[in-house]
């Protein structure tokens, strides 16, 4: 399943980047995992929108991001920016379960090695109704992000 969950995440950034949004990152599993292996930072600039697709214990999917869920207009996008050092994250979980927001700290420690901890919201997003739903609705989640974002970007156009 795993293989088929980062195929899609490909998928996801590729399209966001030929419908010419070039500041988005999609971590799928194996780029956090072999971070985590071979004890890489993540550097990104601030300006990048990031979005990160965790296996919580290897049961589970959740989608971690930067992209705040208020902002629903282009002027907005940019009045509300901040540095990415200060900005909220936001995780999108079909169990609304608050302790899985607890495994985005691994990739915090690979972006901010010199903090202890970063604010995290759980965004209140569709449930899964079947044990097997989470990467489903977890490429839902990621897909809308990239969609509202590239889609925001194009009304300026």
């Amino acid at each position: 399943m795993e293989r088929h969950i980062d195929l899609a995440i490909d998928y996801i950034e590729k399209t966001a980047v030929f419908r010419g949004y070039q500041n988005l990152t999609v971590y799928n599993n194996w780029k956090i995992e072999e971070a985590t292996r071979n004890n890489f930072f993540l550097h990104e600039s601030p300006e990048i929108d990031k979005i990160f697709i965790l296996n919580v214990k290897n049961i589970h999917w959740i989608v971690l991001t930067n992209i705040n869920p208020q902002i629903s207009s282009y002027p907005n996008y940019f009045n509300e920016w901040n540095d990415t050092s200060h900005q909220e994250w936001y995780v999108y979980d079909s169990m609304s379960d608050p302790n899985n927001c607890c495994d985005a700290s691994q990739v915090f420690q690979m972006m901010y090695p010199q903090k202890n901890w970063e604010k995290v919201n759980l965004v209140n997003v569709e449930q899964q109704i079947g044990s097997n739903d989470c990467g489903l609705i977890c490429l839902a989640n990621a897909q809308i992000k990239k969609i509202r974002i590239v889609f925001l970007l194009s009304i300026k156009i």
